[in-house]
């Protein structure tokens, strides 16, 4: 099956899988793909085929049946797109559902992200000299969960934001400000969390 789909007569497969080689990641980078009955296969730039039933994943599913074979690939191969239903998918997101252990070191990867994301917030609130209870439209709770990596919505950075005296865009660039500076802020930061979480056991008790 994978020899048949990579001898697709597509002129600009040898083009991706050529391109993808030179950039070093051919494992990222989608070389063909076809649908046959109710399943779409792809196949990366490596040679890996991947099978998906169009019913495993919500934005495939939502593609009508007669419009599943009427997609085109980008020209680098970064996505598969069908025009009419307007859906994208790419090979992580294919990869993600079928790759157990891809998905696991993806999921620990978003997770350490979330974690120092919620870190450098912790920082950049106490480098201003406010306390948790000092966010203005958020409770001490939900200014915690931030801190330890939940994740959050634009709107609720944009309360972030000013109870910062910041735009949302002014906030950003010094949340990334910091994570730039590495590991000794995170360090701080750390030790600064936990210390909030023990004023604040003490103030309830």
């Amino acid at each position: 099956m994978a020899r048949n789909i990579l001898a697709h007569s597509d002129k600009d497969v040898p083009k991706r899988v050529l391109t993808a080689w030179s950039l070093g990641c051919p494992d990222q980078l989608i070389a063909t793909a076809q649908v046959i009955d109710d399943e779409l296969f792809v196949v990366a730039c490596d040679h890996t085929l991947f099978r998906v039933g169009f019913e495993e994943m919500p934005a495939l599913e939502s593609i009508p049946e007669k419009q599943r074979s009427s997609f085109t690939i980008s020209s680098e191969g970064s996505y598969i797109h069908w025009p009419e239903a307007d859906v994208h998918i790419d090979l992580d997101a294919v990869r993600y559902l079928k790759d157990d252990m891809w998905r696991e070191q993806k999921d620990r990867e978003r997770l350490m992200s979330d974690i120092r994301f919620g870190e450098a917030v912790a920082a950049f609130r106490k480098q201003c000299g406010l306390k948790q209870a000092d966010i203005q439209g958020l409770s001490e709770r939900q200014v915690r969960r931030i801190e330890k990596g939940e994740r959050t919505k634009v709107d609720t950075l944009g309360i972030l934001a000013r109870s910062h005296g910041l735009s949302l865009k002014a906030y950003l660039d010094k949340i990334a400000e910091i994570l730039s500076e590495g590991g000794e802020v995170i360090s701080r930061v750390s030790t600064a969390i936990l210390q909030d979480n023990i004023d604040l056991s003490e103030g309830q008790i």
